[in-house]
């Protein structure tokens, strides 16, 4: 009987301290190890093996974010010839300030054939965020062929210089439509 109270107790302390550690912008993995080379492929930078089980170091990292529902354009329906301002927010949940953060815009997937705009450089605090402005002429013709319709994406850290807590939160795209000049001036009578 004591065995079972035993097991019970440890059982519900693992799970309060689960759930304390995410709280605190841990994330436990609980795979075994013997050494910290075997926590290598943990979902964390940094992971390393304490007492048989791979840990994610709490605070040790920045983690910068950028969502496409932070992405504007001005005007948001332009024509052709247009400059259009593109705020992009940059935000750094992570728990260490990091400074010569690049942050790169280009028009169409930078994995792919997309076009550098251009490349900003900020710097965050730990829980702080910025707006990273620039200015964009609006083309028509784009290079698939579809008339205006550009995806802008937004990478944070490009390069992977900078250590963080997740890798996979860097990168977003949000769509403009471009009218041809000639429909601007075009009236109905």
């Amino acid at each position: 009987m004591n065995k079972k109270i035993l097991i019970i107790g440890i059982l519900a302390l693992c799970i309060i301290l689960t759930v304390v550690l995410v709280k605190l912008g841990e994330k436990p993995e609980f795979g075994t190890c013997k050494t910290d080379e075997d926590c290598k492929n943990v979902r964390c930078v940094g992971a390393y093996c304490e007492n048989g089980i791979c840990v994610c170091p709490p605070g040790r990292f920045a983690n910068l974010v950028v969502l496409s529902q932070d992405i504007s354009f001005n005007p948001s329906d332009p024509v052709e010839g247009d400059s259009v301002t593109m705020t992009a927010t940059v935000s750094n949940t992570g728990q260490k300030d990091v400074n010569n953060i690049t942050v790169r815009f280009y028009d169409g997937s930078p994995s792919k054939d997309g076009k550098q705009i251009i490349e900003k450089t900020i710097s965050l605090k730990a829980n702080e965020d910025t707006g990273v402005t620039i200015s964009w002429i609006a083309t028509y013709t784009h290079k698939l062929g579809v008339g205006g319709i550009h995806r802008i994406f937004v990478k944070v850290d490009p390069d992977d210089i900078i250590p963080e807590s997740d890798e996979d939160n860097n990168e977003v795209f949000s769509v403009i439509v471009v009218q041809p000049k000639e429909l601007e001036s075009t009236t109905l009578e």
